[in-house]
């Protein structure tokens, strides 16, 4: 069956593991390198398809707080007026590609309300599953992403992810539903993941 796209220039049926189109307001500027574009080109529908997946509707009942995970979007290129307004509004560099904004480990009340003992949430960053280096992912890292995470310290767990089936693995396994059944749904997506051409 022929692959069916919707308005917004999304890859419709993804169930044998087809990444979904970038729309043309996300694709990176053709004034790039062609492999500086090919790369961040990679790295944003990855993410799309990670987001494709979370959205499922037996992936996103797994957990109440999987409808709330995000990105920060900080790699959608903008105009000059776009990025001051972005900067006035609270927007930083080095900010991780996605937040899983949920609490995990054990529950203590004090004084000053409740704490957790382990993580305050999950940050993914994803990275293009071309490069060779995925081996060494801590070298992927931009100066001001490594800032990021030193500022923040050590209240959030961090993910450097090459795929977004080992995203999704991650994410859920953070959350702790991780099934077997949909660990074997993901392990099924990596290879039509990884050879889908690239439009």
């Amino acid at each position: 069956m022929p692959t069916q796209r919707n308005p917004r220039g999304y890859r419709q049926g993804n169930s044998q593991g087809h990444l979904p189109l970038i729309p043309a307001e996300l694709r990176p500027r053709k004034s790039k390198t062609a492999a500086g574009a090919s790369r961040e080109y990679r790295e944003a529908r990855e993410q799309a398809a990670l987001f494709e997946y979370l959205r499922l509707p037996h992936v996103a009942a797994l957990h109440p707080a999987i409808p709330a995970i995000h990105a920060s979007l900080n790699g959608v290129h903008l105009t000059p007026a776009q990025a001051a307004k972005a900067k006035a509004g609270g927007m930083v560099p080095g900010v991780w590609d996605v937040l899983v904004p949920a609490y995990t480990g054990e529950e203590e009340e004090t004084d000053s309300g409740t704490f957790w003992r382990d993580n305050a949430g999950l940050y993914v960053e994803m990275k293009d599953p071309a490069r060779r280096n995925c081996r060494d992912r801590e070298s992927l890292l931009s100066e001001e992403q490594k800032e990021f995470r030193k500022a923040v310290g050590g209240v959030h767990r961090w993910f450097i992810a090459c795929t977004w089936c080992e995203a999704a693995e991650e994410i859920l396994s953070y959350l702790g539903v991780l099934t077997p059944e949909i660990a074997a749904e993901l392990a099924g997506k990596t290879k039509p993941m990884m050879t889908t051409e690239v439009v």
